[in-house]
């Protein structure tokens, strides 16, 4: 069973699943109907995540080489037995888009769990066990299934497209503290609950700042700065991207993919919130070019953060090479109610 609608507080799909015993075994086989959320680049792995406190790495696969049939193998049990599953209660498995379903339980009269008995724990897992070429049905040897996220959780199960890695993407405006990295971090390590996020931060060396000292640093920046070439060769920087906002007058910024690919972060630039006097509300609308299918994306503000932009990034497929604008619909005194995606084709 599969819910193509929207929901209401976080426009992500969903589907629904009825455990049965008799016919559950290591592995839990998606819907076929909803194969048309799964993301082009599959990953190898992904996290499933109660609502109860408990994350779980299990590989993702085609079934027995089925181009249409896809399953999580490899640990199903494990959640079963941690979540404690009775015979004929209903799951809902919420799709982030890229590497993440969260679920929750229903009982067999349709309430939904609160809350489990079921204690956290703490497991390592370094070892993931999988190929790109493996298929499900073949042998597989792996550690626990049961983690809890940390940074290398993060890379190895993003990191399974060079375009495109994260489960939930922010906006971040940051007050010049320039802890915007740990800010990420810390939210990963303490945060077990749905909700993603987006930084928001004050650093305006946007295009050529490298961060952190990762074994991949020279080579990205070195493809980043070739494209980066390629974009002043076209002359399309600065004033030049204005003609494809909406309204010519709204302030804009070009996100910096280079930046946003390694952090997971989209950087308002602080000399456009300063430049144009803006401000944030509590919630705030994200308009995916993609409208007809998914709408506006609404978002909460958290602090110095705004949820939700990594998404658009993933279903309009950006590639390194594309430029995408974001034009911030600005009211009299300043409020930013709404920031509309432009993706314009490289």
């Amino acid at each position: 069973m599969m819910n193509r609608g929207i929901s209401v507080d976080d426009c992500l799909p969903k589907f629904f699943k009825v455990y049965l015993p008799d016919d559950s075994g290591d592995d839990l086989e998606l819907p076929i109907s909803f194969n048309s959320f799964l993301p082009k680049s599959l990953p190898k792995n992904v996290i499933v995540r109660s609502i109860y406190g408990n994350i779980w790495k299990v590989a993702f696969r085609k079934f027995c080489g089925d181009s249409e049939r896809f399953v999580m193998v490899n640990g199903w049990k494990k959640i079963v037995k941690d979540e404690d599953l009775k015979g004929g209660e209903f799951l809902e498995f919420e799709f982030d888009g890229s590497w993440c379903f969260n679920f929750c339980i229903y009982g067999r009269a349709t309430c939904k769990r609160l809350r489990s008995s079921v204690q956290i724990t703490v497991l390592d897992d370094n070892d993931d066990g999988f190929n790109d070429d493996q298929d499900y049905g073949e042998e597989v040897k792996s550690s626990e299934n049961f983690i809890v996220l940390d940074d290398d959780d993060i890379s190895d199960v993003q990191d399974y497209n060079e375009e495109d890695t994260s489960s939930e993407d922010i906006t971040a405006l940051d007050d010049a503290d320039n802890d915007d990295i740990n800010d990420v971090q810390d939210y990963v390590e303490e945060d077990t609950s749905s909700e993603d996020i987006i930084v928001i931060d004050d650093d305006d060396d946007d295009d050529d700042q490298d961060y952190g000292d990762d074994d991949h640093a020279d080579v990205e920046k070195e493809r980043w700065r070739g494209v980066k070439t390629e974009k002043k060769k076209k002359g399309s920087s600065g004033e030049h991207d204005r003609q494809y906002l909406d309204n010519h007058m709204n302030p804009f910024f070009t996100v910096n993919q280079h930046r946003q690919i390694k952090y997971n972060m989209l950087r308002i630039p602080t000399k456009v919130i300063t430049k144009y006097g803006l401000h944030f509300p509590e919630f705030i609308n994200l308009i995916d070019p993609l409208e007809k299918n998914f709408g506006k994306l609404k978002r909460k503000v958290k602090g110095q953060t705004i949820k939700g932009f990594r998404s658009i990034i993933r279903r309009n497929n950006v590639k390194l090479n594309d430029k995408v604008i974001c034009e911030l619909e600005k009211e009299m005194d300043g409020l930013v109610r709404e920031i509309k995606v432009h993706v314009i084709r490289g």
